[in-house]
């Protein structure tokens, strides 16, 4: 027997049970305003034998109760419980006497996928619970070799040895991870359906999206179609948003507000459906009728006065900016402009430290690959980020956003005036950048790392991380360190040969940082949301690449991103060739 876990509630609901440190009730309570009754309860697990050791064959000891057992009455009958030591889930068996077989987490499980799609049109069913069950889960591994006389990624075997050590920047170590305060909220994985506060702010205001859930109708989806699109975004695509979010308000808070917003909705149901509609090279249809239904409520709520704003309409806006990302040919960054729009009117949305920030620092990303991709100064003022609340925390994801911030500075820099001879203002976004490198925590260290060696068919290097926030932080550090490589302006001082030489070693940074770029991604596919800062360098600079083996490499990794990701990478792969073969005739 053992005590329960959680309160009585929230074990009545078979519901996880969150609580605050110092807090005397859980969130589930004070959201819903139950009394929340902690006092620990008694349960007992049938075992009718066991094992006992012995130096010869095992031998099994049935357990019987004596004829004189002294038995003790109960108020209430008693409960087995089947407790899911992975997800935290427990289960009340008494109604399910005689059934040996019980489906746990059946929200989030293949088999769920499958039974939801069963009544659904055999065409576009089958489509999608097969991309649901390879091209999306297949990481990048060793089926995706180049030519033989080439080389290619090769995850490390599990008894090679090899140098573990890293290049590391040797520079002044001004920049140090001091966050403002610590909330003492962990990194930890939250159920998408938790019910919550959204910010867990200690005044309980509640937010746009808490008044939403709890003061709005409830809606549900017309079709299992749509219960579908939606466990795809919430399983796949929302990750992709809270890349450095411990909290994971996208993935918590955005499937519920769809059942209550309808505009979300519609929006969520287009992201989900274009890629579903990419990994399966199927049509489209749907996701533009979806798009279209989301954009007629968009423009509606759009009209009233900018004081009605809020972080919903935000975040709504910002999944219609995703699904034109996904589109990337016909990009027309439409819903980026209208996003920088909300940014402005209501700056408070980067200090909300609920959802309304996590939609910020989302959109700040999109604003980065825009910029990186299509060459065009920054649209979102920096200033609202200065005082983010994501600096409070002291975990991977906001550390990360540290070096986000610092590659959209450089952007800044580089779109200024100022770019070709502010060489002082170069030189201190270099310094903060080595600085962070150098004040990384450990886990931003790679669990493994394998220096590239062409002789064994590794073009580039094997670094093995274990979550995604670090890998995607340390992307952007390589992405930060090829732009000042690049754009960083010669010091008038240098001419003839020692420019020569200076711009040589600076090509050489780029080749190296866009390696050690593409090896991260490479080495960790399964992390897949944090592998699209790789796809922009290879846009921006892919061209550096010489030796035959990198470039089939990297064009390996873009094939294989597409078919997994959704993220159309033909036309830089087309480009990429096309560059290769001028740089090469010219030599």
């Amino acid at each position: 027997m053992r005590p329960g876990r959680g309160c009585k509630s929230c074990r009545k609901k078979h519901a996880k049970c969150i609580t605050e440190d110092g807090a005397s009730a859980c969130v589930r309570c004070i959201d819903s305003g139950h009394v929340c009754d902690f006092e620990p309860r008694i349960r007992f697990k049938e075992v009718k034998h066991v094992d006992a050791a012995s130096k010869g064959p095992g031998v099994r000891v049935e357990l019987s109760f004596e004829e004189d057992q002294v038995w003790v009455s109960t108020n209430q009958p008693c409960k087995f419980i089947i407790e899911d030591v992975v997800n935290g889930t427990e289960w009340d068996t008494t109604e399910l006497a005689g059934d040996s077989t019980i489906a746990v987490n059946e929200g989030v499980s293949g088999t769920a996928l499958t039974t939801i799609l069963e009544d659904h049109d055999e065409d576009i069913a089958n489509d999608s619970l097969q991309a649901g069950t390879t091209a999306e889960q297949q990481p990048y591994g060793d089926e995706l070799r180049v030519n033989p006389d080439h080389a290619y990624i090769q995850l490390p075997e599990p008894n090679s040895h090899h140098s573990n050590t890293i290049d590391v920047p040797q520079s002044p170590s001004t920049f140090l991870w001091n966050p403002r305060k610590d909330t003492g909220i962990a990194a930890t994985t939250l159920s998408p359906f938790t019910p919550a506060l959204s910010d867990f702010r200690g005044d309980a205001i509640l937010s746009p999206s808490d008044i939403a859930i709890n003061q709005t109708p409830r809606t549900n989806l017309t079709s299992k179609r749509e219960a579908f699109l939606l466990h795809k975004y919430t399983n796949l695509l929302a990750p992709w948003a809270d890349i450095f979010d411990s909290r994971q308000h996208c993935k918590r808070l955005v499937p519920r507000l769809c059942l209550h917003i309808p505009m979300m909705r519609y929006a969520v149901l287009a992201l989900s459906a274009r890629h579903q509609a990419i990994v399966t090279k199927g049509t489209e249809l749907e996701a533009s009728y979806y798009h279209g239904k989301s954009l007629e409520l968009v423009i509606d709520a759009l009209s009233a006065p900018e004081e009605t704003y809020d972080e919903t309409h935000l975040v709504t806006v910002a999944i219609l900016r995703h699904y034109e990302e996904l589109g990337n040919d016909d990009d027309h960054r439409t819903h980026l402009l209208g996003t920088v729009r909300l940014l402005r009117t209501v700056s408070k949305f980067s200090l909300s430290g609920g959802l309304g920030e996590t939609a910020s620092w989302w959109i700040l990303r999109q604003d980065i690959y825009v910029a990186l991709v299509h060459k065009q100064p920054l649209s979102v003022d920096l200033s609202t980020y200065d005082q983010a609340s994501a600096f409070d925390l002291e975990d991977d994801g906001s550390y990360s956003n540290m070096v986000v911030l610092l590659v959209a500075r450089i952007l800044q820099l580089l779109h200024s005036p100022s770019h070709s001879t502010d060489i002082s203002a170069w030189e201190t976004l270099e310094t903060e950048t080595d600085a962070w490198w150098n004040a990384k925590p450990d886990t931003f260290q790679p669990i493994f790392y394998e220096e590239p060696d062409l002789s064994q068919n590794r073009a580039f290097p094997t670094m093995c991380m274990v979550s995604s926030a670090p890998m995607a932080g340390l992307a952007y550090y390589h992405v930060a360190k090829v732009l000042i490589s690049m754009h960083k302006p010669l010091s008038p001082k240098l001419s003839g040969f020692h420019a020569a030489k200076t711009r040589q070693e600076a090509e050489k940074n780029v080749i190296h940082h866009l390696s050690q770029a593409i090896g991260l991604s490479a080495s960790n596919g399964e992390l897949e949301n944090a592998t699209f800062e790789t796809h922009h360098l290879l846009y921006m600079c892919g061209y550096c690449l010489k030796h035959p083996a990198q470039r089939e490499a990297a064009i390996n990794f873009l094939t294989w991103s597409e078919d997994v990701t959704g993220w159309r990478t033909s036309n830089t792969v087309n480009m990429l060739k096309e560059q290769w073969k001028h740089l090469d005739a010219a030599e």
